[in-house]
């Protein structure tokens, strides 16, 4: 239960910095789009969805490299 219960709060912490880094930087995504976009499960529709995106897989080479 414990691994299930990591995996459910780092989801949740990457969806919520990407749409929290993003707003700063003045890009909004609908809500309903943001974890399908985060997760890789979803193309990207529009700029704005494109720079969610893109966070996502900064943040990837981030964690593959340290």
């Amino acid at each position: 239960q414990s691994p299930q219960i990591l995996k459910a709060l780092v989801e949740m912490a990457l969806i919520e910095s990407a749409e929290s880094s993003n707003r700063i930087e003045g890009v909004t995504v609908e809500r309903k789009r943001l974890k399908p976009l985060i997760l890789g499960h979803s193309k990207p529709l529009d700029r704005s969805e494109e720079e969610v995106a893109g966070y996502r897989k900064a943040l990837d080479l981030i964690h593959k490299k340290h």
